[in-house]
């Protein structure tokens, strides 16, 4: 029983981490599209409109990833805090119990905060 348990948890987490990874991957596109901009604006001499939008896809990855890592440190703090589902740690279980919570505590922070 504890093997196909350990197997399921380890199987579940790294399905999520992939998962929040492949997100997160398309959510700077608005920085990368605003530095883009400010590129050719840069190339057709356009200073004012380049700095401009350099500067704007700079605030807007700053808040991302302020964002990001607070509702990371959140969800750290909250699955170390949690009551685990098994009084006694079985093979190192409660590592990848803890890793699965904060998993889909940050799935849940993306979901209720649409800018991440």
């Amino acid at each position: 029983v504890t093997p196909s348990l350990y197997y399921v948890f380890v199987t579940t987490s790294f399905v999520l981490l992939t998962h929040v990874h492949s997100e997160s991957f398309n959510d700077t596109e608005s920085c990368v599209r605003l530095y883009e901009e400010g590129v050719e604006a840069y190339l057709e001499n356009r200073f004012v409109e380049c700095v401009d939008n350099f500067e704007k896809a700079l605030h807007k990855y700053r808040s991302y990833k302020k964002k990001l890592q607070n509702c990371r440190l959140k969800c750290k703090y909250d699955a170390e805090l949690s009551e685990p589902l098994y009084p006694v740690d079985i093979e190192n279980l409660l590592f990848y119990e803890r890793a699965v919570k904060q998993t889909l505590c940050i799935m849940q922070c993306k979901k209720d905060n649409p800018e991440l």
